[in-house]
């Protein structure tokens, strides 16, 4: 199983990457749904992630659904990452996600 082990929200160089069973990210799907609660509809965000897993020949295929905290802390996460990694990546991110429809 793959981890990111050790490291720090803001570190760099601090962390120790297993990658033996990463995913290989090529394809992302997601789509808006309706959880049915007691209270209501909640909005939840089906988010599927698809790859190759590192070094074999099979693939992964995982769907989550994610509540408006959860879609937050995978965006403001990936753009703190990206800052971090050189705001030049930032900046070109941005660029690309203010092209999309």
């Amino acid at each position: 199983m793959s981890h990111i082990i050790g490291g720090s929200a803001f570190g760099r160089g601090d962390a120790l990457i297993d990658t033996t069973d990463a995913v290989l990210l090529d394809g992302t799907s997601v789509a808006v749904i309706g959880a049915l609660r007691q209270e209501g509809v909640e909005t939840v965000i089906a988010l599927e992630l698809r790859g190759r897993v590192n070094h074999a020949t099979e693939r992964s295929d995982v769907l989550y659904l994610l509540n408006g905290e959860g879609a937050a802390d995978i965006i403001s996460q990936l753009l703190g990452v990206a800052h971090r990694a050189n705001p030049k990546f930032l900046n070109e991110l941005l660029e690309r996600i203010g092209q999309l429809p």
